[in-house]
């Protein structure tokens, strides 16, 4: 855990955050309270490897996190790689990276699969059980953010199949109805090629910043501006 005190300009030392499930990409949210709820994918299942979700909770500025539930798809699919974001009423919402239960990530030539999702009503101490949702995953990660109390963004792969060195195009949807339906409102980055790892932030004029990955050697920015 680092945290900065001057907007990201410099960051304190690291220190532990007694999270031991943990892998690359994963997601948190602030809530109103300070309650920081942190999803990080798990390997925890010896049959789920890196296809189940952890939640972790801390209610010290991130000091210390107590272990939450472990989230897994009911239909054998692996989740992993989610994204949150905070909706109306103080819900939570996640959607995942989808693999089939029966590959292993980075297989390519596979059907993409729904993204999952589940949402918390508790400040994330239960969920209901993920299932899928109205957008496909291409075995990437997906980014989500909450543009109002209607519409969620988010930036994914829109591609039928999965490929590991195919992530591309990457794309920007947006859902009013907690995540099914999607439109895809913009093509940020064409194919082919790896355009991927997304994450978003919305800046205080509400201009939506997205980094990502540019085939494993460059990241990228953009700042899109969304009118109604």
């Amino acid at each position: 855990m680092r945290k900065t005190t001057d907007g990201g300009l410099t960051w304190l030392p690291a220190h532990p955050a007694n999270i031991t499930s943990g892998h690359a990409s994963n997601d948190s949210v602030l809530l109103p309270d300070g309650t920081i709820v942190f999803a990080s994918t798990s390997s925890e299942l010896p049959d789920r490897y890196f296809g189940a979700i952890r939640i972790y909770i801390s209610h010290d500025d991130g000091e210390t996190f107590e272990q939450g539930p472990l989230l897994c798809a009911g239909d054998g699919n692996l989740i992993r790689k989610p994204a949150l974001c905070l909706r109306p009423g103080g819900v939570i919402r996640l959607f995942s990276r989808t693999c089939p239960g029966n590959a292993g990530w980075g297989s390519a030539g596979n059907r993409s699969l729904p993204s999952y999702t589940c949402e918390s009503k508790d400040s994330g101490r239960t969920w209901t059980k993920p299932v899928p949702s109205g957008i496909l995953s291409n075995e990437s990660k997906i980014d989500v953010i909450s543009r109002d109390d209607r519409t969620i963004l988010m930036a994914y792969n829109d591609t039928p199949e999965t490929g590991w060195h195919e992530h591309s195009p990457l794309t920007l949807a947006m859902s009013r109805d907690e995540g099914s339906p999607w439109e895809n409102i913009l093509e940020l980055a064409p194919a082919p090629g790896n355009k991927c790892q997304p994450a978003m932030c919305r800046e205080r004029d509400g201009r939506l910043n997205i980094v990502y990955m540019h085939r494993h050697t460059a990241i990228e920015h953009l700042v899109v501006e969304i009118t109604d």
